[in-house]
């Protein structure tokens, strides 16, 4: 073995010494462990001891968490003991010698760079976070309900019971993220907290949640929301889906190109979308109120048309069935996905955990209002026939009926397709964070070049998330046009009840996260974290997630509006995507060292601008 006489060399160095000498040669090892960690031909090398635990040179790794057995193998180290130099010496060469030789490793390198500030620095204040809030929860979604309201049969009861469960769900996450962003203050959010949590088998989390991320890494229905609004305002509200597609994938390239060229630019261009969007939702809730309460001051004529509808019947002559009611309860609860996503940007927030906090909690208030006021406005103002017309059009049909075709179908048209823009931009923003931190750990293909900075802007992790998104509006262009017999893709709506299952098998897995880290924080000594989750709302978190992830394989869900043609249900394809990177790991990561007899190896490198990635190197097995 060439460590001993490599940890013998280093003892040596002092044994002719006296003690005299022994604070000047320390002070001589120690500035000499600093350069050699500084130079750029050994600094990959080096750094990795920053990560890697004590080991015997047989490979039994000690984690570190027991003193005891770090004592004990002081006493069996093989580095000389003459000098507390020597010993300094001889650990720093049996760390990094025996890494390489055994080739084992923690599940990340990144683990513990919680003080690693990205090379965007901290820019987002309290302003620009809550407008980030906002913008990810009140999107595209709540303009285009229709599919929650059809889901539930037509009965206004159960379709506020869904709003309300949705509304509760939304705040007892936001308070479980807050807890776990107070644990791991860094970019990625629901990519760290599982990753620390979950850490057997090895590497299977990261891998299968950073594949699964990026894929589904879209902005989809941001873009052909914006996209439909927009050709409404034009005078074409029935457009073929086509063009729909065609001018939504312009607008994602555009989108990327800002965010990623120009970052500060792009950061002020999302807030002005938010001030346009708040100024959307002013309107929206006055004119819901106003329904509500007066209707008369808006036009005589409209007080004499609406009228409430009966809240515990069923539409009459609909399908309606309750294995339809968790595709509801999936679709309602995308409408407020977005509090999940600002953890994405954790470490680019000034002060995150005061700031994220109160974001969250005056985010949530203004969409529980808005929310509550709008869905009570539209059952009053719109038909059953009219919203199942509407597609994601609901909004504009809504305000049209209101306010006319002048103001409802143009201004206000306009408002909401920058409402939905303001949540395209937002969503990609995110989406490019964090695809670069999956890309940071290295585990797919090309994952180096893809997790490079742009001008402090991670541009090619943004155009990850742009490519499936376009890839997926061609994937789903067809002809036709939504609320049309003809449209027989549905693509909207199948689109977010894939991405949604897929959410609620994360938020399950997330819940179960915060306790088994919340043991592993206490056991190294740890703090606990300033914000606390509700202990009765993890177990509703809990109790909903399993209700919505099993009962669309009880409760087959046969109708058109929640599927595809061409597509297996949107239940299925979430889990075979998830099998599909599950299989990758396997493969990658299991199989083939297995096979080829190598070990796949960490490594930690630092590019140009200071990011701290993970390499994988391939190392024979001895």
């Amino acid at each position: 073995m060439v460590e001993p006489h490599l940890s013998q060399s280093f003892g040596s160095i002092s044994s002719n010494l006296g003690d005299a000498d022994i604070d000047h040669v320390d002070n001589i090892h120690e500035d000499f462990l600093d350069k050699l960690e500084n130079s750029k031909p050994l600094s990959k090398m080096i750094s990795i001891t920053k990560h890697i635990p004590d080991v015997e040179v047989d490979g039994n790794i000690n984690n570190g968490d027991d003193s005891a057995e770090s004592d004990s193998l002081e006493q069996q180290s093989l580095v000389p003991q003459s000098t507390a130099t020597s010993q300094k010496m001889g650990r720093t060469a049996t760390r990094v010698l025996s890494h390489l030789i055994v080739g084992d490793s923690n599940q990340s390198h990144l683990e513990d760079d919680e003080d690693h500030e990205v090379p965007q620095g901290r820019h987002l204040g309290m302003f620009s976070t809550t407008i980030i809030f906002i913008s990810r929860i009140i999107g595209s979604g709540i303009f285009s309900s229709s599919a929650i309201f059809i889901n539930c049969g037509g009965n206004p009861m159960i379709y506020l019971m869904v709003w309300s469960v949705a509304t509760f769900f939304a705040i007892f996450g936001l308070y479980l993220y807050l807890e776990f962003g107070c644990m791991i203050p860094k970019n990625g959010g629901t990519k760290n907290f599982l990753e620390r949590s979950f850490s057997k088998p090895k590497n299977m989390t990261s891998v299968i949640f950073g594949i699964f991320s990026v894929i589904t890494g879209f902005i989809t229905t941001s873009a052909i929301v914006f996209a439909r609004y927009m050709l409404s305002l034009m005078g074409y509200p029935l457009a073929d889906n086509r063009l729909v597609n065609l001018i939504g994938g312009i607008t994602v390239i555009v989108a990327t190109l800002i965010h990623g060229l120009y970052m500060k630019k792009g950061v002020q261009i999302q807030n002005l979308l938010g001030i346009f969007k708040l100024f959307t939702i002013g309107i929206m809730i006055i004119t819901s109120l106003v329904v509500l309460f007066v209707p008369g001051v808006l036009s005589k004529t409209l007080k004499d048309e609406i009228e409430w509808p009966p809240m515990f019947e069923f539409e009459p002559n609909t399908l309606y069935s309750f294995s339809q009611l968790p595709a509801a309860f999936i679709q309602a609860l995308y409408c407020f996905s977005g509090w999940s996503s600002i953890h994405n940007n954790t470490a680019e927030i000034i002060n995150p955990e005061v700031t994220i906090r109160k974001a969250g909690i005056y985010s949530l208030a203004i969409t529980f209002l808005l929310y509550v006021s709008l869905c009570f406005a539209i059952l009053k103002v719109l038909t059953y026939k009219e919203i199942a017309d509407s597609g994601s059009l609901l909004g504009y049909f809504f305000f049209k009926k209101i306010y006319g075709e002048q103001i409802g179908g143009k201004f206000v048209t306009l408002t909401i397709a920058l409402s939905a823009l303001s949540n395209l931009f937002v969503c990609l923003f995110g989406i490019g964070r964090m695809n670069q931190e999956i890309f940071r750990n290295g585990i797919l293909p090309f994952s180096k070049t893809l997790a490079k900075n742009y001008r402090n802007s991670p541009l090619n992790s943004l155009l990850v998330g742009a490519f499936f998104t376009i890839l997926l509006l061609l994937i789903t262009s067809s002809s036709g046009t939504e609320g049309n017999d003809e449209d027989s893709s549905n693509a909207y709506t199948y689109i977010v009840s894939v991405e949604s299952y897929y959410n609620q098998v994360i938020l399950f897995f997330v819940v179960i996260a915060l306790y088994i880290y919340r043991k592993k924080n206490k056991a190294r000594g740890k703090p606990e974290p300033p914000i606390k989750s509700f202990e009765t709302g993890n177990l509703f978190l809990v109790i909903l997630s399993i209700y919505l992830l099993f009962a669309p394989f009880i409760m087959k869900d046969d109708s058109a509006m929640n599927n595809m043609t061409g597509f297996p249900p949107y239940n299925y394809m979430s889990v075979y995507i998830i099998f599909a990177c599950f299989f990758y790991w396997l493969i990658k990561f299991e199989a083939l060292p297995r096979l080829f007899k190598y070990n796949l190896v960490p490594f930690t490198e630092f590019l140009e601008d200071g990011l701290k990635i993970q390499v994988w190197k391939q190392l024979p097995r001895e």
